[in-house]
């Protein structure tokens, strides 16, 4: 029946706001209960990741705004805060941030999500957002290796040498494992 054809909608189509509501409205379980619907939701999330890492950013893009109409909070949370990276990355600088607020607003003491809203900060260079935003990763995550490898390049930007070199050394107590999600980036010679 309905669930059906919600299933089939393609993240390719302007998504319709009110069609999705009709046929959510239309299933005769509740959305939580109805196993359909959920996977739909996941789906539309893994669908999203998956084109995401393989660099479609406009296929990426359409399936975060499906995964956002979907109205599960914990995927919402993931669709926010990716979905703003990546229009900041396409250019849509102002859209991007107000996604990224919206998803540290979601999950306040998510590293990830701080991070990627930093990481917004950081591009568009609004240096003293983005220092604020990796120094509350830092307080979530006091390991959070990448906060402090981008708080050293920060400091650098601003002809801070001793405070750089202070969070690259932070980066590389975090350990090994910690520092390979930084790409080697933080090496004190």
């Amino acid at each position: 029946g309905d669930v059906v054809r919600l299933t089939s909608l393609s993240i390719f189509e302007p998504i319709n706001r009110e069609l999705v509501l009709l046929l959510w409205s239309s299933c005769t379980c509740s959305p939580g209960a109805c196993s359909r619907v959920r996977n739909w939701r996941t789906s539309m999330l893994a669908r999203a990741l998956r084109l995401h890492a393989a660099g479609d950013a406009d296929g990426a893009i359409a399936a975060y705004r499906a995964t956002l109409l979907s109205g599960a909070a914990h995927e919402t949370i993931a669709a926010y805060s990716n979905l703003g990276s990546l229009l900041v990355a396409e250019g849509s600088f102002a859209e991007g941030l107000e996604m990224g607020a919206a998803s540290a607003r979601l999950a306040p003491g998510s590293p990830d999500v701080l991070f990627n809203l930093a990481n917004a900060h950081m591009q568009l260079k609004r240096d003293e957002e983005a220092a604020s935003t990796f120094s509350r990763v830092i307080r979530v995550d006091s390991t959070h290796a990448p906060a402090f490898n981008n708080l050293a390049v920060l400091a650098q930007r601003r002809q801070r040498p001793a405070e750089a070199l202070a969070h690259f050394r932070a980066a590389l107590r975090c350990g090994p494992a910690r520092l390979a999600l930084v790409g080697g980036a933080a090496q004190v010679y």
